[in-house]
């Protein structure tokens, strides 16, 4: 057995696993930051439309009134 398949061969704990686990939170992170940086479209209580750039922001929105309207995906 190789020292590559010895360090695999843990599981969940190997060198591999670890490093996939590590790939998949670093693009998820991508994908969250790419999201907020296009922004999510809310309507407002008004009926006008804007766009929010942060978690915070939509929040501070729906408590304002605002929706998400259900053709906004993500």
């Amino acid at each position: 057995m190789t020292k590559a398949q010895e360090d695999d061969s843990g599981g969940r704990g190997s060198a591999l696993a670890l490093a996939f686990v590590e790939q998949s939170f670093a693009a998820m992170d991508n994908e969250v930051r790419y999201k907020w940086a296009r922004g999510t479209m809310v309507q407002m209580g008004n009926g006008l439309y804007a766009t929010v750039f942060s978690e915070e922001d939509l929040a501070k929105a729906i408590a304002n009134g605002a929706v998400v309207p259900d053709c906004v995906q993500g």
